[in-house]
């Protein structure tokens, strides 16, 4: 499944601006958890948490674009030419992401950002994968 039409640009343009927002939508998630077990917050008001959640993303940005900008450049020049396997493509932006989480992590101490960075990696992989022009080009290679 693909949301994009598959050029370049907007695969650039994934790489770009999805890893600050799953970020951020993740990094949101495990604090809310991490409060409401805590006993630090309870659920009762939503809107709340919908107030918070720009501020989220620009934080996020913060913290990820430069990362975000080179992961996508990565990705796009190095990653998918050199390629054949889906999986290797995956694995590459899974790293990718966790080298960015534990960029972000080191400047935080955090412990679940290398995690989710690894997780961003994984979803943006499975985003922006193209595989029409990837089965021809393995048919011909084998």
């Amino acid at each position: 499944m693909r949301f994009f039409n598959g050029s370049r640009t907007s695969r650039i343009l994934t790489g770009l601006f999805a890893p600050p927002i799953l970020g951020g939508l993740f990094w949101m998630s495990f604090v809310l958890y991490e409060a409401v077990m805590d006993g630090i917050l309870n659920l009762d008001s939503p809107a709340e948490y919908a107030r918070v959640l720009p501020w989220m993303f620009l934080w996020a940005f913060f913290f990820a674009g430069i990362q975000s900008l080179v992961y996508s450049l990565l990705m796009e020049f190095v990653a998918r030419p050199k390629t054949k396997r889906r999986t290797d493509f995956i694995l590459y932006s899974s790293l990718l992401g966790l080298l960015s989480g534990l960029v972000v992590f080191f400047l935080l101490r955090e412990k679940a950002i290398p995690m989710i960075g690894f997780l961003v990696g994984l979803a943006v992989a499975l985003l922006i994968y193209d595989d029409k022009n990837r089965d021809q080009l393995q048919t011909h290679t084998e």
